[in-house]
């Protein structure tokens, strides 16, 4: 399966100390509030999506939290949270660290994007974002087998990346990957 080469990615043992609860796709769940919230209406306009609230994954450069209310397992010593709903549905979410140093992100990205070529979606750069306020690149691929969506940032002169297999591209999926950037802190 093309989600398991993911950069930097050999799963280590997981864990199921988390109830199953309902799936992403089943309406009792809250799925659909990737934060992971009760759903009840904000009094206050915040900017940018809710912050993810669920499980913490952490690197010695910064930690990020999975959404609540679904049953993530963890791996690679809390540096990867794996979602498996069944056969067809399964979201990957991947922290590295100190993958070597680089001065920019050009050659940050030009050092990471021949990890993550592969059987996977061709993966491509696209427009740079700021992530709690550290400049990153984009790294993003779709096709009939999934969706990848990277981050590689350079923090304390190291190169690190963050990323998303998922097994499509849509709203969901969008929505989980800004909210878990929304609760992402550099150390």
């Amino acid at each position: 399966m093309w989600a398991a080469l993911a950069l930097a990615v050999v799963l280590g043992g997981c864990s199921t100390d988390d109830d199953p609860g309902a799936s992403p796709t089943d309406g009792s769940s809250s799925a659909g509030d990737p934060s992971g919230g009760t759903g009840s209406p904000s009094t206050e306009q915040s900017e940018g999506p809710e912050a993810a609230t669920g499980k913490v994954l952490s690197s010695e450069l910064a930690s990020l939290h999975l959404p609540a209310g679904q049953p993530w397992t963890e791996g690679r010593g809390g540096l990867s949270g794996h979602l498996d709903i069944d056969a067809r549905n399964s979201y990957e979410v991947h922290l590295s660290h100190g993958l070597g140093k680089a001065d920019d992100l050009d050659t940050a990205v030009a050092a990471v994007l021949p990890t993550v070529q592969g059987p996977r979606p061709e993966i491509a750069r696209a427009e740079d974002r700021d992530i709690a306020g550290v400049e990153t690149a984009v790294l993003s691929g779709v096709d009939d087998r999934g969706y990848y969506y990277g981050i590689v940032a350079i923090h304390q002169g190291l190169v690190m990346t963050i990323d998303f297999v998922f097994p499509r591209k849509d709203a969901e999926g969008e929505a989980w990957i800004e909210s878990i950037l929304a609760s992402v802190e550099w150390k």
